[in-house]
């Protein structure tokens, strides 16, 4: 009982925790987030069916994640009337619930109940998986479905027994289809079953026949179909349509074919060291580093092997894909963070169970660095209005709303057109949305939209396309876009073709252009 309490306290801890790091709209919002909310909103306003997610960077619209997110999300909004931080709050809260199933596997793994509690609070105020759980993008589907999945592996492969329940074979094949549906490469945890089978079949000295039956398996496989055939449904029909074949799929990946590449794997050690260092002590590289050193010492040297295989397997299960396609993206190694603190949790309790007051004096220490650490980078991202994902530092959803703000409190209720300098370059998403989500409902009216067509684009319907200003005009400009040649000339140029500049001001980190229509003769 008292195990249960300090556990629900965790969890209360861990939704604060999140809630304070996106307080005041400190979230995320950019293409990928208008673009996603738009299309999400769609399955249940307009009864628009959808089974293709969204759009793989890097694949040239070729290879889509799983449309699970879309469905998530487009409830959400829905019921939020289109409200960001409302589902931000909701995912978080959702997300949260990691801090039980972390306990739960702790408890099965370790046979530890306090070590258990020390895991669970580690995640309740980890920075890293806080970021995860707020994110408005599909990888942060996969937080829940990767501890059921690895709970599910060490059940059916380390604690191996013959005749084991269909059921879990099911979850399995689900569990692992869900975390494929928040990201496509996410195919590399099957790597995680082979090191099991592999550890079943040296270590236990058992045939592969012995192993599971072909019931089993074909559950497993029929499972996992099931729940990533959307996925598949979308590239089939992408391959009927000529848009998804071997040379796109190539050209997507870069072309990269070499099994060795030097340079691919010193990016990916980096990638795995800036990994370990913003889960257990983010900012504090050198301390990070020396306290992820001991951690291993230890764990090595006083743990079962069967808890060695199953934690590096799920730490390097990206390796084998990564090696020859890497991507310089922060949740490439998403669920890496779990592992990560139950090693550390790992460090604690060993310590702990040495009762001598200088172990217990570096407990603590470890544990006062560790909080100080993580607040500290809440704190720190705040202040900087940024997040990791962010491409643009200031893109953040309390800037853009500023912005929003001051461009109707300058008209006094008047018409007025927009145009943004922003990225993608050409698509006006980011703010169409915004303006139809809070401006229209904060001030009743929308603005007209001055620039490139957008028929054709996401959300072409939201704002009025005009070919000439309105007596007052804003041009917004994103910060840090950076676009080969004169691009930006020619896009200024339009500008001053058709109206002068008044003004400008500084919105966090946007430009904002006041400007005036030129009367032709």
């Amino acid at each position: 009982m008292k195990n249960k309490l300090i556990l629900i306290l965790i969890f209360f801890i861990a939704v604060c925790f999140r809630w304070w790091l996106i307080a005041d709209n400190q979230i995320y919002f950019w293409y990928d987030q208008a673009r996603d909310a738009h299309v999400a909103q769609q399955i249940f306003l307009e009864r628009d069916i959808k089974i293709q997610g969204p759009s793989a960077s890097g694949t040239n619209d070729t290879i889509y994640h799983g449309v699970i997110y879309y469905y998530f999300i487009g409830f959400l909004y829905t019921i939020f009337n289109g409200n960001p931080f409302l589902v931000a709050l909701t995912s978080g809260l959702i997300n949260s619930l990691a801090i039980f199933l972390i306990y739960f596997l702790i408890e099965k793994v370790f046979n530890n109940k306090k070590m258990a509690l020390i895991g669970a609070f580690l995640l309740a105020i980890n920075f890293e998986h806080a970021q995860y759980s707020t994110w408005l993008s599909n990888p942060m589907m996969s937080l829940l479905p990767i501890l059921i999945f690895f709970f599910l592996v060490w059940k059916l492969f380390y604690q191996f027994k013959t005749n084991q329940p269909v059921y879990l074979f099911v979850f399995l094949g689900c569990s692992l289809g869900l975390i494929e549906q928040s990201a496509f490469y996410s195919i590399y945890f099957f790597s995680v079953i082979l090191i099991g089978l592999f550890y079943l079949i040296n270590h236990k000295k058992l045939s592969i026949k012995k192993i599971f039956s072909l019931k089993q398996i074909s559950i497993f496989i029929f499972s996992y179909i099931l729940t990533i055939s959307s996925m598949l449904l979308t590239q089939f029909k992408l391959f009927k349509a000529g848009i998804f074949n071997w040379q796109s799929l190539t050209n997507a990946i870069d072309g990269k074919t070499e099994l060795v590449n030097l340079k691919i794997i010193e990016e990916l050690l980096i990638s795995y060291l800036t990994k370990i260092i913003e889960t257990i002590a983010p900012n504090m590289t050198l301390y990070g580093f020396i306290l992820f050193i001991f951690i291993l010492v230890v764990f090595f040297k006083k743990s079962k092997k069967s808890f060695v295989y199953f934690l590096l397997s799920w730490i390097f299960a990206p390796l084998w894909l990564f090696v020859i396609q890497f991507r310089n993206s922060p949740h490439m190694l998403i669920g890496v963070e779990y592992a990560l603190l139950i090693f550390l949790a790992f460090l604690i309790n060993y310590l702990i169970l040495q009762k001598k007051y200088l172990y217990q004096l570096i407990v603590f220490i470890i544990l006062l660095i560790y909080a100080l650490s993580q607040l500290k980078a809440v704190h720190i991202v705040r202040e900087q209005s940024t997040s990791i994902f962010t491409f643009q530092t200031g893109v953040m959803l309390n800037n853009e709303l500023k912005v929003l703000d001051r461009t109707y409190q300058l008209t006094n209720n008047q018409p007025f057109s927009i145009s943004v300098w922003g990225s993608p370059y050409e698509y006006y998403i980011t703010w169409a949305y915004l303006y139809n989500w809070y401006g229209k409902n904060k001030y009743g009216y929308l603005p007209s939209y001055f620039g490139s067509n957008q028929s054709g684009k996401y959300g072409e319907e939201l704002l009025k396309q005009k070919n000439q200003i309105e007596q007052v005009h804003f041009l917004i400009e994103e910060p840090e876009i950076v676009l080969i040649g004169d691009i930006y000339k020619q896009f200024i140029y339009k500008q001053n073709e058709f109206s002068k500049l008044k003004s400008s001001e500084k919105i966090g980190e946007y430009k904002l252009e006041i400007r005036e229509t030129i009367n032709k003769i």
